[in-house]
């Protein structure tokens, strides 16, 4: 037999047990671990046109063959764009060659954008540069998201649709505000605003830009508050208007407090004192934030004390020892109620400090975990009581009557030694041994 022509049975036999074993898998349900599909919908005017493509084949794709079937495609725009970011994706934070998804998803995505512009379908284009730019940004691309955001944003403004361009800015407006483009973000919001205004199609978008525009302008604030001729003033003010017309209480509150901070550090008191008692008024019985209803109550209290207004500044912390009780933070309540000695000691009240230091101690014992806080506020008690028998003492021997000259006797025959203590002076435990002290004789 002539051996160099194919055994014609043998072939016969091999097709036919490839075709069994074709349809024996055919039979067998699939194996999502070894074959997962991934469904990528694009929208080309009323029609859907799907693409599967494999994640888990026995050859990864390549990017050069992406390449090569968009030029035999005639998408040259697409393949320039494709080879740009396959090729400079790393430096962005991109892994074409381990993902797989992000690759076949980039490939399809500027493939139809590409198409669409050609054949004028721009919302298909449009769709598919959104859907890029939201796969960049879910992985940590901003960069390459900022750049198919705004092509996205020039798509909508070539369709002259005014619900698509507010879209579309809103959307690039939150990206620059994440990104910390706050000057481009805070111009896109009020673009929208604008539109929203001349367009009632676009007023659903009004308080979302809103919001966008009085966070941005807060945030520029902060930034230029340590500039020389201070032109943060100019952005608070943005804010709080933008606050005050998205009628979203949060965001207004944020705003009001931050304005207090930036205030008080320009020792701006009598504004901080507003800014902060407009907060005050505006959170109370609503659900804000305990934590920053403390902040606006110490604020306050501070702003009043530097203007010597120490009546102000006791009912500002006497609300702030109110609100930390009924919370039951006995952390807050000892701070507070030492913060009040030490006003107390301000207004020559040095029995009113020794009282609200003592409760400050009590408080303070009941915090666990926090013996220094505990020492610190025994030192306070202990220096307003000592002022307070020194202020007592001192009453006396100015009177000078025999009475006062017997009490002084008395006192000063029967006082016992405290014995060791513990202080914190500058953030140093010292252990101070009142006992060595040497104790001047008794007054004649």
């Amino acid at each position: 037999r002539n051996t160099s022509r194919p055994d014609h049975r043998m072939l016969t036999s091999s097709s036919t047990r490839y075709s069994s074993r074709r349809r024996i898998s055919a039979a067998k349900p699939l194996d999502y671990k070894r074959h997962a599909l991934r469904t990528v919908s694009l929208h080309d005017g009323d029609n859907v046109a799907s693409t599967l493509a494999p994640l888990h084949s026995t050859s990864r794709s390549n990017s050069k063959d992406l390449c090569i079937q968009m030029l035999v495609e005639a998408r040259p725009a697409a393949f320039a764009e494709f080879f740009a970011l396959t090729h400079g994706g790393t430096q962005h934070g991109l892994d074409f060659r381990n993902d797989d998804q992000l690759l076949h998803l980039t490939q399809c995505c500027l493939s139809q954008a590409d198409e669409s512009e050609r054949t004028n379908t721009l919302q298909a284009a449009f769709e598919a540069r959104c859907m890029l730019a939201d796969a960049f940004a879910t992985r940590q691309a901003t960069e390459l998201a900022l750049d198919q955001r705004k092509r996205a944003l020039s798509l909508a403004q070539r369709m002259s649709i005014p619900n698509t361009v507010c879209t579309a800015s809103l959307a690039l407006a939150q990206l620059c505000e994440l990104c910390g483009q706050l000057s481009e973000a805070q111009t896109l919001s009020q673009h929208v605003i604008v539109l929203s205004q001349a367009e009632s199609s676009c007023s659903p978008f009004a308080q979302q830009a809103q919001q966008t525009l009085s966070r941005t302008a807060l945030a520029l604030a902060r930034q230029l508050a340590h500039v020389e001729n201070d032109p943060s003033n100019e952005q608070l003010a943005i804010a709080l208007t933008a606050a005050r017309a998205s009628e979203d209480l949060e965001c207004l509150q944020e705003v009001q407090l931050a304005a207090g901070q930036l205030a008080e550090k320009q020792s701006d008191h009598t504004g901080a004192i507003a800014y902060y008692n407009d907060y005050l008024d505006s959170a109370a019985g609503s659900s804000s934030d305990q934590g920053q209803q403390r902040q606006a109550c110490l604020g306050l209290a501070r702003c009043h004390e530097a203007l010597q207004q120490y009546d102000l500044a006791q009912a500002a912390l006497t609300q702030l020892v109110e609100h930390s009780q009924d919370e039951k933070n006995h952390l807050v309540t000892a701070e507070a109620c030492s913060l009040l000695g030490n006003l107390a000691i301000q207004c020559k009240d040095f029995a009113g400090a020794a009282q609200w230091n003592t409760r400050a101690v009590a408080e303070a014992q009941q915090v666990h975990g926090a013996p220094e806080l505990v020492d610190r506020i025994r030192v306070r008690c202990g220096a307003a009581l000592a002022a307070a028998a020194g202020q007592d003492l001192q009453q006396r021997l100015v009177a000078n009557t025999p009475q006062d000259v017997q009490a002084i006797v008395a006192w000063c025959s029967t006082r016992k030694s405290l014995g060791a203590t513990a202080a914190l002076a500058g953030g140093i435990r010292q252990h101070v041994d009142i006992s060595a002290i040497t104790r001047k004789p008794p007054i004649e």
